[in-house]
Order: C-alpha cells, then sequence, then structure tokens
C-alpha cells in the first residue's frame, strides 16, 4: 500500500507528465504544420527553379546558335566572309577588328531605314591600318575570292565637338556608336534626314531639300528615288545582332535570379531539415513521456 504521501507524489508526477505530454502534442502539431509549409513553400519554389533552368536552356541554345551563325559570318558576302576567316593567317591581319554591325546598335523602330541606308556597308570590314586592306585584297585577288568593302579607322582618334555633333546625327537616325567610330560611321550614314512615310519623304524633296531621306520602310530619296521592298538580308544581320545582345542581357539576368532562387531553395531546405530533425526530437519526447507515464501509473 502506498502512503498518501506517496500517492500525492504519484499525482503530482501524473499531472507533470500530463502536462509535458499536452505542451510536446501542441508542439507536434504546430512543427507539422511548419515541416508541411516548408514543404509547399519548397515544392513551389523547386517548380519555378526548374522552369527557370528549362527557360535558360532554350535562351542559351538559342544564342549559341545565334554566335555561332555570327562567327561563321552567314549572310554575309562571300569576300566578306573570306577574308574574315584569314585574317590570321595574313600579316597584317591583327589590325583588323571586325566588321562595322560589330560596332554599331541600331534601334529596332530604325532597322529597316538604316539596313536599306547602308546596305553592304553594313558587312564592311573595320581596321585599323591600311596595309592590311592591301593583304586582304590581294588575298581575294589571288584566290578568286570575291570582293569586300573595308572601314579604315583613323588614328589617334580623340573626342571633339565635331564628335558630339556626329554622336547627335547619328542618334536621329536610331542607330548608338562608341566615340572612336562616331566620324567613321557618320561617313557611311551620309548626311542623312530620316522621315517617316514615303510621302513625306517625296515633298521634302521636292521641296528643294538636297539631303539625303531615308523613310521607316526604307526607301531612300536623293537625285534618284530607291522604294519598294526592304532588304532582308541587311535586314537579317542587324536584327541578328540585336536579338543576340537581348539575348546576352536575358541569359545575364536569368542566371542571376536563378542564383538568388537557389539560394532561398538552400535555406528553405536548410530551415525544412531543422524542422524534422525537431520533430523526431519531439517524437522522441512523447515516447520518453509515455513510458514514465506507464511507470507512474504502475506503482
Amino acid at each position: 500500500m502506498n502512503s498518501s504521501r506517496e500517492l500525492e507524489e504519484i499525482k503530482a508526477k501524473h499531472t507533470l507528465l500530463k502536462t509535458d505530454k499536452e505542451e510536446l502534442d501542441r508542439h507536434k502539431i504546430e512543427n507539422q504544420q511548419k515541416l508541411n509549409d516548408l514543404r509547399g513553400r519548397l515544392a513551389e519554389k523547386e517548380r519555378h527553379l526548374a522552369r527557370g533552368e528549362g527557360e535558360l536552356k532554350e535562351l542559351c541554345a538559342r544564342l549559341n546558335s545565334l554566335n555561332e551563325l555570327k562567327s561563321s559570318f552567314e549572310g554575309f558576302n562571300a569576300g566578306v566572309k573570306e577574308v574574315m576567316e584569314a585574317k590570321g593567317r595574313l600579316e597584317h591581319g591583327n589590325d583588323i577588328i571586325g566588321v562595322v554591325t560589330d560596332f554599331i546598335e541600331v534601334e529596332p523602330a530604325y532597322e529597316t531605314a538604316v539596313s536599306s541606308l547602308l546596305g553592304e556597308k553594313l558587312e564592311y570590314i573595320v581596321t585599323k591600318s591600311s596595309a592590311s586592306i592591301k593583304d586582304a585584297v590581294a588575298h581575294l585577288k589571288q584566290n578568286d575570292l570575291g570582293k569586300a568593302g573595308f572601314l579604315l579607322l583613323p588614328s589617334g582618334v580623340t573626342t571633339t565637338s565635331d564628335d558630339h555633333d556626329a554622336h547627335a546625327h547619328i542618334s536621329s537616325l536610331g542607330v548608338k556608336v562608341t566615340d572612336d567610330f562616331a566620324a567613321p560611321i557618320l561617313n557611311l550614314l551620309g548626311d542623312t534626314l530620316y522621315i517617316e512615310s514615303f510621302d513625306s519623304a517625296m515633298e521634302q524633296f521636292g521641296s528643294g531639300s538636297r539631303k539625303t531621306c531615308v523613310t521607316k520602310d526604307g526607301d531612300i530619296i536623293n537625285s534618284t528615288v530607291y522604294g519598294g521592298s526592304s532588304s532582308v538580308k541587311a535586314e537579317g544581320i542587324l536584327r541578328r545582332e540585336r536579338v543576340i545582345k537581348e539575348l546576352g542581357v536575358k541569359c545575364t539576368e536569368l542566371k542571376s535570379e536563378l542564383a538568388i532562387q537557389k539560394e532561398a531553395i538552400a535555406e528553405l531546405r536548410s530551415e525544412l531539415d531543422k524542422a524534422q530533425a525537431d520533430q523526431e526530437n519531439i517524437r522522441e519526447s512523447l515516447q520518453e513521456n509515455r513510458i514514465k507515464s506507464v511507470e507512474v501509473e504502475s506503482r
């Protein structure tokens, strides 16, 4: 027989164990809700990451494909392609630094006008020396490989007020260039006025203006009129350059976003691991509580 004092102690222990169990049960429910929430959030973030990685894969594949076309000078005249591929073998080939499309950026709304205005000049090979031009032309002639145009950059270029005027005029045609290329590109574009419609351009020319007019659709009016549908080839080269830049920016931005998402997922996984460990500790505590309760009740 247990004394009344022992019975009181047993009762107190039983009450304490019961209170502990209720507290543990409450923590178990709360922690389970936390686990469910974390798993749901983690699953959603992983789905979002998978979609982003799929999008990035598609963007990079498209960018790589376009860069391959660019590096192989797909769409360029045969002579230009031959010189660019052979420049490493030419004596002064290191002075050749690219083609005109590498150094200009044209706003989408002006692509048709600029491609029509420049035409094959978009494919001109940009070089820093006349010696490299002589090498290239000799290579084309000796091997009967066609012709190519060249843009010779002036040496010792410094920015002047004339360059600022050149930039202003070039910008009016939707073209952006760096300071070093402002004057040479202006020479290619000429004293040209951009006018939206063909009729307005014809009126401008009829009023006595001697400036070359180019329209949104690529019609050119000066002493002669050149109109009709646009040059798919030239316009395509400009569009490809733009798309490559746009895709490059999108890929970079998406990679940064995915990196942030991966960090968030790693934090969630860490939080989930901790919550799972907490839940296991709660289960063990409940098991201990049940054992102790059985021991107390058996007395």
